[in-house]
């Protein structure tokens, strides 16, 4: 077969590259280990703070979703969210309430946007997130291996479209490659190894919320563990919209009135998704 993989056939060439592709996988994962900033240590402690650092914005606005529905100000109709009266208890709270009498959840998302960036901010200065050119360069090096693969697959195009070989499964293995170069440097983590550390340190602090929480630790407990925690609740509507698995519940079955995702006593817990990549 040669040493050369340029020379290999086809079918040769085609399971180097799977190989390869995985190998690539996993270097990048390794490379991005490895340059992350170590950032600062320090104990995060509130809801939506957490949110923020352990899945960004789309975790804040679920936190603010979920408190506003335990606290009866909404309730959910329809894959829509509806307005039932009262305040919020914080910024974001009152700006979702200020949209109008029913919204979106692509517009409750908006509406916090301008408080994820604040907090955003807020844990960049403590070095528990990576500023912007930090993250894009731990997501440049992180990708190296994959760009060098989709390189060498290129070249192989080439040679064998010289050649006259057909290359039409190689070409789909590079689609591939580049939709994994995408999604891998856009996922990179933005926590710094003191922003992980924080977070450890909170799941571990409050791990009994995975299983079962108060009203009043609803935030806390989305935050950490996402809407999966309330899957078997009388919040499970949001977390099987946010599933994307929101067939339109009707009236009966909407979160209102405060009825909690939770009993005071400690009640109702669900099981809970983990935070991080």
């Amino acid at each position: 077969m040669g040493l050369n993989p340029l020379d290999w056939y086809g079918g040769q060439f085609l399971t180097f590259y799977g190989v390869m592709f995985v190998a690539a996988l996993i270097a990048s994962f390794f490379i991005a280990a490895r340059m992350r900033p170590d950032g600062n240590s320090g104990q995060v402690s509130e809801p939506e703070e957490l949110a923020v650092l352990t899945h960004g914005r789309d975790r804040l606005a679920e936190v603010v979703a979920a408190r506003l529905l335990e606290s009866g100000a909404v309730s959910m109709l329809s894959k829509k969210f509806v307005r039932r009266g009262g305040m919020g208890k914080g910024v974001a709270e009152n700006a979702v309430l200020s949209i109008g009498e029913s919204f979106t959840w692509k517009e409750l998302r908006q509406s916090v946007d301008f408080v994820g960036e604040t907090i955003e901010a807020r844990l960049c200065s403590r070095g528990l997130l990576l500023e912007r050119w930090e993250w894009i360069r731990v997501g440049f090096f992180a990708c190296l291996p994959l760009i060098a693969l989709f390189g060498l697959g290129l070249v192989k195009v080439w040679v064998g479209a010289a050649r006259e070989r057909p290359v039409e499964y190689l070409l789909l293995f590079l689609i591939v490659t580049v939709f994994a170069i995408l999604a891998r440097w856009g996922g990179t983590d933005k926590r710094t190894e003191g922003g992980f550390n924080a977070t450890y340190d909170a799941k571990d602090r409050h791990a009994r919320l995975a299983q079962a929480h108060t009203r009043d630790e609803t935030g806390m407990a989305v935050a950490l563990f996402g809407t999966g925690i309330l899957a078997t609740t009388a919040l499970g509507d949001l977390h099987r919209i946010r599933a994307g698995n929101g067939s339109d519940v009707s009236a009966s079955s909407s979160s209102d009135g405060g009825s909690g995702g939770s009993s005071d006593g400690g009640g109702g817990g669900g099981c809970g998704g983990c935070g991080g990549s």
